[in-house]
């Protein structure tokens, strides 16, 4: 909705349904559908809002940049810029715990998989996607939480958890 008001273009119905069908979707994964059952301090509440906020910025922001510039170059750049200005609150050297070869992998593949693809292939799906349409596959996350975690965790998943995920499924083939 965010993304529409700057934009200054309304979302489709079918993009409204697909809205809705991802927050029901996501909301019944998390909750297991007791939605009595969340417990938000403030300070996670700030923090959701906080991220939505960022994804609408990520979202909108750099489409400029990126029909002048590879969505490569703009990421390497952000995330190195991005990157000096944390290390000013968190030294990055100070790592607790023992530093292996098994953990040095672990890292960076976190940060190659999880983070530079993650976003390069975000920000490349922005000159195919409207900005409406490449938010609501962000919530496909899940739904591959979901999947993983029956693969390789054996977590076994109630009706309604498994309802959330088609919902999803739903907005993502829609």
């Amino acid at each position: 909705m965010n993304i529409s008001h700057v934009k200054h273009k309304r979302p489709s119905g079918l993009e409204l349904i697909s809205i809705l069908f991802a927050i029901t979707g996501t909301s019944l994964i998390v909750t297991k559908g007791d939605f009595s059952s969340i417990i938000l301090s403030p300070i996670a509440l700030m923090a959701g809002i906080t991220s939505a906020l960022c994804c609408v910025f990520y979202t909108l922001q750099p489409r400029k940049v990126l029909s002048k510039y590879s969505s490569t170059n703009v990421m390497g750049w952000s995330m190195l810029f991005g990157g000096i200005f944390i290390s000013c609150f968190n030294n990055p050297l100070d790592i607790p715990g023992e530093i292996n070869l098994y953990t040095l992998s672990a890292i960076l593949s976190m940060i190659l998989f999880g983070t530079v693809l993650a976003f390069c292939f975000y920000l490349k799906s922005l000159d195919y996607l409207s900005p409406t349409e490449a938010s609501i596959l962000t919530v496909g996350e899940p739904l591959c939480s979901i999947i993983l975690s029956l693969i390789f965790l054996n977590v076994t998943f109630s009706s309604i958890e498994l309802i959330g995920a088609v919902l999803i499924l739903s907005t993502v083939l829609s």
